[in-house]
């Protein structure tokens, strides 16, 4: 089982700056191992790629599909396109080809399914952050040093080798929030010819970037925008809370002036009964099912009532109708009450769903 993400990618994308060999691998049960792997342990990226637990997943993969890659295979085996895959027809699996990197965690939203330790709005919310441990651990068992990690994160970068880059991806937090942005695109521009690199990035879509850092957007291969829009109007907002629908279709109008962009929607129990609207957007989309927190996951809701809404989209049926998982409803129920009490009533927003789940 061939993965050259594990040969070639640098994910970094939680406070506690622990680095993976890609964004889809769970590395929870098995955390101790990867302490070697963080940018508190190495003085450069390019390091990362030659740490003996890096290796060991490679040839253990080699043999079989193993735990920490249950995400890929599930995809698979229902006939979708995997990280895995992706990577394989994209990258020759040599060097630091491929980077996706948080280069901090401010953000001005508190998205339902986010997290303490990747974002600043998250890491307030302290009460309820314990409230939600009981639920699940593991999602809300990540907050690290903020500030230790940029600054030391700003040193490995300085530090590290961008000659073999082909693409970059930032993700946060808010990329277009952070104010280490500009610094980090003029670090590219000196150390590598950003002609030679694609660039695509995460955003909530409520920000625009200032007229210097789209000078410096424009000297990239190619520029990429995947927007994050769980749902449109109020359950938009109650899904990614903080910013008003109204704000955020203005900004997805301009970027789709300025920018190729992408509608990446992600599939939960949050949003399952609402997804014909993003479509009528008429944008590109690309939508992939949420798997962590696990109570947030579509497929506790019944077959025969995921049936009556399918989309114009039959691959975006394909998710709908992903097989069965038994979750038992009363952690979402727990779940939704802790957030609304910072966020934009959910049940409220979508009673179909909230009168299901009780």
């Amino acid at each position: 089982m061939d993965c050259k993400s594990i040969k070639s990618h640098v994910s970094v994308f939680s406070s506690y700056g622990t680095i993976k060999p890609c964004c889809s691998i769970d590395i929870d049960n098995k955390f101790e191992d990867w302490e070697s792997s963080s940018i508190f342990e190495i003085d450069n990226l390019n390091q990362s790629l030659e740490i003996p637990v890096r290796k060991n997943l490679y040839e253990s993969l080699s043999n079989n599909w193993i735990d920490e890659c249950r995400y890929c295979e599930n995809l698979e085996n229902q006939n979708f396109i995997s990280t895995r895959q992706n990577y394989n027809d994209n990258f020759e699996g040599h060097g630091l080809e491929d980077l996706q990197i948080a280069l901090d965690y401010y953000c001005n939203m508190t998205c339902r399914s986010c997290r303490p330790g990747v974002s600043s709005r998250w890491d307030s919310l302290t009460e309820e952050i314990e409230d939600l441990k009981q639920i699940d651990k593991h999602h809300y068992n990540d907050i690290g040093n903020h500030k230790a990690y940029v600054i030391r994160l700003k040193e490995v970068l300085r530090n590290t080798d961008f000659s073999d880059l082909k693409n970059v991806r930032l993700i946060g937090g808010e990329p277009f929030y952070s104010v280490n942005l500009k610094w980090f695109l003029k670090l590219l521009n000196d150390k590598t010819n950003l002609n030679d690199v694609k660039f695509s990035c995460n955003t909530n879509c409520s920000v625009l970037p200032d007229g210097e850092v789209f000078e410096l957007l424009k000297k990239f291969k190619s520029v990429k925008i995947d927007i994050s829009i769980d749902a449109v109007g109020e359950l938009a907002e109650s899904i990614r809370y903080g910013v008003k629908w109204e704000k955020i279709q203005n900004t997805l109008n301009k970027w789709s002036e300025l920018a190729t962009i992408m509608i990446s929607p992600t599939v939960s129990i949050l949003n399952i009964n609402k997804l014909q609207p993003i479509i009528d957007l008429n944008h590109d989309y690309w939508f992939m099912p949420l798997h962590d927190p696990f109570y947030l996951r579509h497929t506790q809701i019944p077959l025969d009532t995921r049936e009556q809404w399918l989309t114009t989209d039959e691959n975006v049926n394909k998710i709908i109708m992903l097989p069965y998982q038994e979750i038992k409803k009363k952690h979402f129920r727990n779940a939704m009450n802790i957030m609304n009490r910072k966020m934009l009533s959910f049940s409220d927003t979508n009673e179909e769903i909230w009168t299901l789940m009780n």
